[in-house]
Protein backbone atom coordinates (compact mmCIF):
# COMPACT_ATOMS: atom_id res chain seq x y z
CA UNK A 1 0.00 0.00 0.00
CA UNK A 2 1.33 3.41 -0.95
CA UNK A 3 1.59 6.12 1.66
CA UNK A 4 3.11 9.52 1.22
CA UNK A 5 5.92 10.79 3.43
CA UNK A 6 5.31 14.37 2.32
CA UNK A 7 2.58 16.09 4.29
CA UNK A 8 2.23 19.48 2.60
CA UNK A 9 -0.37 20.82 0.20
CA UNK A 10 0.91 22.23 -3.12
CA UNK A 11 0.41 25.78 -1.81
CA UNK A 12 2.20 25.05 1.46
CA UNK A 13 4.93 23.18 -0.41
CA UNK A 14 5.56 26.27 -2.51
CA UNK A 15 5.77 28.43 0.57
CA UNK A 16 8.18 26.06 2.25
CA UNK A 17 10.50 25.82 -0.71
CA UNK A 18 10.66 29.60 -1.09
CA UNK A 19 11.74 29.92 2.50
CA UNK A 20 8.62 30.99 4.42
CA UNK A 21 9.30 29.87 7.98
CA UNK A 22 7.88 30.62 11.39
CA UNK A 23 9.91 32.12 14.21
CA UNK A 24 10.63 29.75 17.05
CA UNK A 25 12.39 29.96 20.39
CA UNK A 26 15.36 27.77 21.23
CA UNK A 27 16.39 25.67 24.21
CA UNK A 28 19.73 24.15 25.25
CA UNK A 29 19.78 20.46 24.35
CA UNK A 30 22.24 17.97 25.80
CA UNK A 31 23.65 15.98 22.87
CA UNK A 32 25.36 12.66 23.61
CA UNK A 33 27.91 11.67 21.00
CA UNK A 34 28.65 8.05 20.09
CA UNK A 35 32.01 6.51 20.86
CA UNK A 36 33.87 5.55 17.64
CA UNK A 37 36.26 3.43 19.69
CA UNK A 38 33.35 1.18 20.70
CA UNK A 39 32.98 0.33 16.99
CA UNK A 40 36.68 -0.30 16.50
CA UNK A 41 37.99 3.10 15.42
CA UNK A 42 41.05 4.11 17.50
CA UNK A 43 40.30 6.91 19.96
CA UNK A 44 43.73 8.45 19.34
CA UNK A 45 42.81 9.13 15.69
CA UNK A 46 39.71 11.13 16.64
CA UNK A 47 40.58 14.82 17.03
CA UNK A 48 37.11 16.30 17.53
CA UNK A 49 33.65 16.85 16.09
CA UNK A 50 31.82 19.23 13.80
CA UNK A 51 28.16 19.52 14.79
CA UNK A 52 25.59 20.76 12.26
CA UNK A 53 21.93 21.30 13.08
CA UNK A 54 18.75 22.82 11.72
CA UNK A 55 17.88 26.12 13.40
CA UNK A 56 14.38 27.54 13.82
CA UNK A 57 14.82 29.91 10.86
CA UNK A 58 15.61 26.99 8.56
CA UNK A 59 19.32 27.73 8.31
CA UNK A 60 22.00 25.15 9.07
CA UNK A 61 24.22 26.09 12.00
CA UNK A 62 27.55 24.47 12.80
CA UNK A 63 30.11 24.42 15.59
CA UNK A 64 33.33 22.52 16.19
CA UNK A 65 34.31 20.78 19.41
CA UNK A 66 37.26 18.80 20.71
CA UNK A 67 37.23 15.10 21.46
CA UNK A 68 34.29 15.17 23.89
CA UNK A 69 31.44 12.81 24.67
CA UNK A 70 28.60 15.34 24.97
CA UNK A 71 27.85 18.94 24.03
CA UNK A 72 25.13 21.56 24.49
CA UNK A 73 23.39 22.87 21.36
CA UNK A 74 20.58 25.43 21.05
CA UNK A 75 17.69 23.73 19.23
CA UNK A 76 14.35 25.24 18.19
CA UNK A 77 11.30 24.51 20.35
CA UNK A 78 8.30 22.69 18.88
CA UNK A 79 10.29 21.50 15.89
CA UNK A 80 11.71 18.06 15.13
CA UNK A 81 15.45 18.09 15.79
CA UNK A 82 17.77 17.47 12.87
CA UNK A 83 21.39 17.25 13.96
CA UNK A 84 24.51 15.52 12.63
CA UNK A 85 27.92 15.03 14.25
CA UNK A 86 30.88 14.64 11.87
CA UNK A 87 34.00 13.05 13.38
CA UNK A 88 37.20 14.99 12.72
CA UNK A 89 40.12 12.61 12.27
CA UNK A 90 43.80 12.57 11.40
CA UNK A 91 43.39 9.75 8.85
CA UNK A 92 42.56 11.73 5.70
CA UNK A 93 41.61 11.08 2.95
CA UNK A 94 39.66 8.48 4.92
CA UNK A 95 36.77 9.90 6.93
CA UNK A 96 33.95 8.51 9.03
CA UNK A 97 30.30 9.03 8.14
CA UNK A 98 28.41 11.16 10.70
CA UNK A 99 26.19 10.13 13.55
CA UNK A 100 22.87 11.91 13.87
CA UNK A 101 19.36 12.43 15.17
CA UNK A 102 16.25 13.20 13.16
CA UNK A 103 12.94 13.36 14.98
CA UNK A 104 11.26 14.46 18.16
CA UNK A 105 13.12 16.36 20.84
CA UNK A 106 12.36 18.70 23.68
CA UNK A 107 13.74 20.43 26.77
CA UNK A 108 15.05 18.10 29.43
CA UNK A 109 15.49 15.11 27.14
CA UNK A 110 19.08 14.31 26.08
CA UNK A 111 19.60 13.45 22.42
CA UNK A 112 21.65 10.32 21.91
CA UNK A 113 23.06 10.31 18.39
CA UNK A 114 23.38 7.10 16.40
CA UNK A 115 25.49 6.13 13.39
CA UNK A 116 22.40 4.66 11.72
CA UNK A 117 20.52 7.98 11.80
CA UNK A 118 23.54 9.93 10.58
CA UNK A 119 22.42 9.45 6.98
CA UNK A 120 18.91 10.85 7.60
CA UNK A 121 20.26 13.87 9.48
CA UNK A 122 22.93 14.58 6.86
CA UNK A 123 20.44 14.24 3.98
CA UNK A 124 17.89 16.57 5.61
CA UNK A 125 20.56 19.15 6.41
CA UNK A 126 21.74 19.07 2.79
CA UNK A 127 18.13 19.70 1.71
CA UNK A 128 18.02 22.74 3.99
CA UNK A 129 21.35 24.02 2.62
CA UNK A 130 19.93 23.79 -0.91
CA UNK A 131 16.89 25.87 0.06
CA UNK A 132 14.32 23.08 0.61
CA UNK A 133 12.71 23.10 4.04
CA UNK A 134 12.86 19.65 5.68
CA UNK A 135 9.60 20.63 7.39
CA UNK A 136 7.84 19.57 4.18
CA UNK A 137 8.67 15.97 5.17
CA UNK A 138 7.36 13.87 8.01
CA UNK A 139 10.85 13.64 9.51
CA UNK A 140 10.17 10.77 11.92
CA UNK A 141 8.63 8.65 9.18
CA UNK A 142 11.49 9.51 6.82
CA UNK A 143 14.02 8.32 9.42
CA UNK A 144 12.09 5.13 10.16
CA UNK A 145 11.77 4.32 6.46
CA UNK A 146 15.51 4.79 5.95
CA UNK A 147 16.16 2.36 8.80
CA UNK A 148 13.77 -0.19 7.35
CA UNK A 149 14.68 0.11 3.66
CA UNK A 150 18.44 0.74 3.69
CA UNK A 151 19.52 -2.89 3.43
CA UNK A 152 22.05 -2.55 6.23
CA UNK A 153 23.85 0.56 4.96
CA UNK A 154 21.85 3.80 4.49
CA UNK A 155 24.77 5.40 2.61
CA UNK A 156 24.08 2.99 -0.27
CA UNK A 157 20.57 4.42 -0.84
CA UNK A 158 19.85 6.01 -4.22
CA UNK A 159 19.75 9.67 -3.13
CA UNK A 160 19.14 10.97 -6.66
CA UNK A 161 15.92 8.98 -6.92
CA UNK A 162 14.98 9.99 -3.40
CA UNK A 163 15.45 13.70 -4.10
CA UNK A 164 13.71 13.61 -7.48
CA UNK A 165 10.58 12.01 -6.03
CA UNK A 166 10.68 14.30 -2.99
CA UNK A 167 10.73 17.44 -5.15
CA UNK A 168 7.94 16.03 -7.32
CA UNK A 169 5.82 15.61 -4.17
CA UNK A 170 5.71 11.86 -4.71
CA UNK A 171 7.93 10.55 -1.91
CA UNK A 172 6.75 7.17 -0.64
CA UNK A 173 8.09 3.93 0.78
CA UNK A 174 9.51 2.61 -2.48
CA UNK A 175 11.39 5.84 -3.16
CA UNK A 176 13.91 4.39 -0.70
CA UNK A 177 15.95 1.94 -2.76
CA UNK A 178 19.56 0.90 -2.53
CA UNK A 179 21.81 1.44 -5.50
CA UNK A 180 22.82 -1.58 -7.53
CA UNK A 181 25.95 -3.14 -6.08
CA UNK A 182 28.77 -4.33 -8.31
CA UNK A 183 31.25 -7.09 -7.61
CA UNK A 184 34.76 -5.71 -7.34
CA UNK A 185 37.92 -7.60 -6.47
CA UNK A 186 40.42 -5.61 -4.43
CA UNK A 187 43.89 -6.16 -3.06
CA UNK A 188 44.12 -5.17 0.60
CA UNK A 189 47.44 -5.21 2.42
CA UNK A 190 47.57 -7.45 5.49
CA UNK A 191 45.91 -5.90 8.52
CA UNK A 192 42.58 -4.77 9.92
CA UNK A 193 40.54 -2.55 7.61
CA UNK A 194 37.89 -0.06 8.80
CA UNK A 195 34.93 1.18 6.75
CA UNK A 196 33.49 4.71 6.77
CA UNK A 197 30.11 3.54 8.07
CA UNK A 198 31.10 2.28 11.50
CA UNK A 199 28.20 -0.19 11.98
CA UNK A 200 29.52 -2.02 8.89
CA UNK A 201 32.44 -3.01 11.08
CA UNK A 202 35.95 -3.94 10.02
CA UNK A 203 37.55 -6.96 8.39
CA UNK A 204 40.91 -8.67 8.58
CA UNK A 205 42.99 -9.12 5.43
CA UNK A 206 45.81 -11.60 4.97
CA UNK A 207 46.96 -9.80 1.82
CA UNK A 208 45.01 -11.92 -0.65
CA UNK A 209 42.37 -10.56 -3.06
CA UNK A 210 38.98 -9.79 -1.51
CA UNK A 211 35.60 -9.60 -3.25
CA UNK A 212 33.44 -6.62 -2.27
CA UNK A 213 29.97 -5.57 -3.45
CA UNK A 214 29.87 -1.79 -3.87
CA UNK A 215 27.53 0.69 -5.60
CA UNK A 216 28.73 3.34 -8.04
CA UNK A 217 30.67 6.07 -6.24
CA UNK A 218 33.84 6.54 -4.23
CA UNK A 219 34.58 4.32 -1.23
CA UNK A 220 37.44 4.51 1.26
CA UNK A 221 38.90 1.91 3.61
CA UNK A 222 41.40 2.51 6.41
CA UNK A 223 44.04 0.01 7.54
CA UNK A 224 44.89 -0.06 11.22
CA UNK A 225 46.92 0.23 13.36
CA UNK A 226 49.49 1.51 10.81
CA UNK A 227 47.23 3.84 8.79
CA UNK A 228 46.96 3.19 5.07
CA UNK A 229 43.98 4.29 2.94
CA UNK A 230 42.55 2.41 -0.02
CA UNK A 231 40.21 4.53 -2.17
CA UNK A 232 38.01 2.78 -4.73
CA UNK A 233 35.98 4.49 -7.46
CA UNK A 234 33.20 2.45 -9.10
CA UNK A 235 31.29 3.65 -12.17
CA UNK A 236 27.69 2.87 -13.16
CA UNK A 237 28.83 -0.11 -15.25
CA UNK A 238 30.78 -1.66 -12.40
CA UNK A 239 34.21 -0.69 -13.71
CA UNK A 240 36.50 0.33 -10.89
CA UNK A 241 39.89 1.75 -10.05
CA UNK A 242 41.69 1.79 -6.70
CA UNK A 243 44.45 3.89 -5.19
CA UNK A 244 46.31 2.95 -2.03
CA UNK A 245 48.12 5.60 0.02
Amino acid sequence: MRYKLVHASPILLGLLITGCRLFSLSYPAEVILPDPAAAGYPEENLTGWEIRWLAGDGDVRHQTFGNVSEVLILLPREHPAVLAAYPRTDTEPFSLFPAGHAGRAGPGTPLTLSWTDGFSADYLLELARSGVDPGMINIGRFRDTVRRRCGGNPWFLDTRRLTDELLQGDLWTYSFRSLERHEVILDFDPGRWQQSYLPAGFFESDGSARTMHLPAGTHSFLRLPEPRVLTVTVDAEGRFASIQR
